[in-house]
Formats: structure tokens, sequence, C-alpha cells
């Protein structure tokens, strides 16, 4: 339950928390998801045929990792650490709508919650609202794009597939 433990850790270093803080406080709480899931996709590539092949053939330890297993973790790694951006940059717009973060620093969080403070909506300034919920839609969309984009591009699976497509 890392959004209660963030809300917590924000309410009580209010006075200490930018950018940079935010920021190492978040990484503590994101690391453990895609590290539980590499460690997963190493030991089932362990198990395949191509790593005993490897094995057997003579090359080392490091060489099969780099080779044989990268090419495999890399695009997935490269994907999860995008969307480990789009986790972040939610959650500090959690924290700064509930008031949370530090407002001094111009945030599409920090922009959602003074309009909410000002009543946006009731006084007919529905801009104020609707261009940052416009930006991190449009943020969380390009981003989605992106990490799916560059892990069709990266993976092998489907490298091969483009190749045998244009032979």
């Amino acid at each position: 339950p890392s959004f209660p433990i963030l809300i917590f850790l924000a309410f009580t270093l209010r006075e200490n928390l930018n950018v940079v803080t935010l920021g190492a406080i978040l990484s503590m709480f994101s690391w453990p998801w895609g590290g539980r899931q590499v460690r997963s996709m190493i030991l089932s590539l362990r198990e395949r045929e191509f790593t005993y092949a490897a094995d057997f053939s003579g090359m080392g330890m490091l060489k099969i990792v780099f080779t044989e297993h990268f090419p495999f973790v890399f695009p997935w790694v490269v994907a999860n650490f995008i969307n480990t951006i789009l986790w972040s940059i939610g959650m500090e717009v959690s924290l700064a709508v509930f008031g949370l973060s530090s407002l001094e620093m111009p945030t599409i969080g920090t922009m959602i919650y003074w309009a909410n403070q000002y009543q946006a909506l009731f006084r007919g300034i529905w801009w104020w609202i609707l261009t940052p919920v416009i930006a991190s839609v449009f943020l969380f969309v390009s981003f989605f794009f992106v990490s799916s984009a560059i892990s069709e591009y990266l993976d092998p699976r489907t490298r091969l597939q483009r190749i045998s497509v244009r032979g």
C-alpha cells in the first residue's frame, strides 16, 4: 500500500519536500515491482534450451547474459521504466491535488490544486481545471504510445516477424 505511506511521508516532510526528495521517495516505492519481474524473466530464460546450448558450447556467464538474455529483457525494462515514470507523475499529481506537496512548484498537480482552491468551476473559469487535466491526459497517452512502440521495436520476437515479412 504505497499511496497511504506516500501521503503520510508527504504530510510529515511537507517543509522539506521538493522535486528531488519526492523523486527519491517515489523511487523507493517503485523499484520492487520491476525488480521482481526482471528476476522472474531471467529465471525463466535460464531454463530455456538456447541457454543450455550456449552454456554447453562454452560461452561465459556474462556473455550468455548480455548476448542471449539481454535482448529479451531490455524491451521490457524500457517499457517498465516509462510506466514507472507515468506512475510517478500520477502520484505527484495526486499528492499535489491533496495539497501534500510543495505548492510553490509549478506542476500539473499544483495547477489543479490552486484551481480547486480558487473554486474555478463555480466561478466559471473552467479552463483553469481543463488545461492541466488535458495536459496530464496527453502526457499519459503519449508516454504509453512511446512505451508500446519501444517495446514492440526492441522485442526480439516481433523483430524476427518483421524480418520474415520483408524477406
